[in-house]
């Protein structure tokens, strides 16, 4: 059956890549007439106002928060966002992208530097492979670009910390990051603009209508690509929305091509492949990264269970409650298939190897009777020793009958105690609900 969301998804991202090359070429442009601290103090000011302008006509609440999470996607935010302008009015669009686009290989790091995650060989092998395309990419021109390839590096890994904070920070809705995100970098932007003494270049926009529009699409365009790009997250799988926005490096290069006639050398082209195809490994093995933590319900059943449409019906509808408490996104899956496992159908729902441990699944297999709550190892630790005693106590510590009230008790009890690690969101709309799948014949 085709899958209309993965379509809507991809083509939100095939959106957002080419408004992002569109953005970077006009950045190079401007970098003739402007310094980059004044065109990325533009660029932040028309997506604020944008962004901030969508919010409020959706109802959305903006307001301020202490939430760790959001203040440190705001801080990360702005040094990613503050070196990949710096970058992008020295080097061409495409350079930039490459650059910029290791994120998935700094993700890697970081999660074994703050939260202790596993990393196998492999992956370090693809770090290094990733690093060595580097030095093939940028060794031609480093004497003369240093600064900008070092700078470039440095945005794609606050680039990637601001990611894993977005993750992390599931109980705010996307408008209050992303207000917080633009607003702080917007002062701090102000800042380096009035202490590089570029002041002078901020009114000269409004003497040139050519620069007034040229300044106008890349703000459009820069915040328009971030917008396609969220929602291409929210309606499909993370890992590959994250893969396919790799496409935006061959946009860029045909922009460069058209507007400038450059085209790439070999070494660019051999060190972007090894950049490119090392995070996109790394993307495309979530397993190497994190394990499955499995509790095993106690069940009773003398009986076949089969379920009807509407017992199915019952199951979505509490799946879709769980918005109202708790942000933890938790999935069901019912299998009639005595050779389906737990784990593997976690990862077929959750194949992106950098969720910070928001999500859970609810395995149930009718033939062997089997019912199992299935998490990322990364909830675990966020619980705690502790907390996590408490939680297989709480939903293994009865037998369980195998019905449809015995299992929606179930998922009421994991939304309560998740929601007290992962909070509810304070407007709706901003977490999509658990899935469900049912795998098997069909029973009236």
């Amino acid at each position: 059956m085709l899958n209309t969301s993965k379509i809507k998804a991809e083509g939100l991202v095939f959106l957002s890549s080419l408004c992002l090359a569109v953005m970077f070429v006009e950045v190079k442009l401007l970098a003739d007439y402007f310094h980059w601290s004044v065109i990325l103090f533009y660029r932040l000011l028309i997506g604020f106002v944008f962004v901030t302008s969508i919010a409020l006509i959706k109802g959305h609440e903006i307001r301020l928060t202490k939430n760790r999470w959001v203040m440190s996607r705001m801080v990360c935010g702005t040094v990613g966002v503050m070196g990949t302008f710096f970058v992008a009015t020295r080097l061409s669009p495409p350079e930039v992208l490459v650059l910029t686009k290791m994120s998935p290989i700094w993700l890697t790091v970081s999660s074994v530097i703050l939260f202790g995650h596993h990393v196998k060989k492999s992956q370090w092998f693809m770090l290094f492979f990733a690093m060595a395309g580097v030095y093939v990419f940028a060794e031609p021109k480093f004497d003369s670009e240093g600064a900008a390839i070092i700078a470039g590096l440095v945005a794609g890994i606050f680039a990637g910390l601001a990611f894993m904070s977005i993750s992390r920070a599931r109980g705010e809705p996307s408008s209050v990051i992303a207000s917080h995100f633009l607003g702080f970098a917007l002062l701090i932007s102000s800042a380096v603009v009035y202490f590089t003494e570029n002041f002078d270049e901020v009114p000269k926009l409004f003497q040139s209508m050519k620069l007034s529009v040229m300044m106008f699409v890349m703000g459009i365009t820069g915040a328009l690509s971030q917008l396609f790009n969220t929602k291409a997250l929210q309606l499909g799988n993370s890992t590959l929305v994250s893969a396919f926005s790799y496409i935006s490096i061959p946009l860029a290069a045909v922009a460069s091509f058209m507007v400038w006639h450059t085209v790439p050398s070999l070494s660019s082209i051999t060190g972007a492949a090894m950049i490119v195809g090392s995070a996109l490994w790394v993307v495309y093995h979530p397993k190497a990264d994190r394990g499955v933590y499995i509790t095993r319900l106690n069940v009773t059943s003398d009986s076949k269970v089969v379920f009807s449409d509407d017992d199915r019906d019952k199951f979505e509808k509490a799946l879709a409650d769980l918005s109202k408490v708790s942000s933890c996104e938790v999935s069901m899956f019912i299998t009639e298939c005595s050779n389906t496992f737990s784990e593997e159908s976690y990862y077929s729902f959750y194949k992106d190897p950098y969720r910070d441990g928001s999500a859970i699944l609810l395995f149930v297999n009718l033939n062997s009777k089997c019912v199992e709550v299935v998490m990322d190892n990364a909830v675990s630790s966020r619980l705690g020793s502790k907390d996590l005693k408490n939680f297989e106590k709480i939903i293994s510590g009865e037998t369980l009958e195998l019905n449809t009230v015995a299992l929606i008790v179930v998922i009421e009890k994991i939304a309560n105690f998740m929601g007290l690690h992962y909070p509810p969101v304070r407007t709706q709309g901003e977490v999509k609900s658990g899935r469900f799948l049912y795998e098997g014949e069909k029973h009236k």
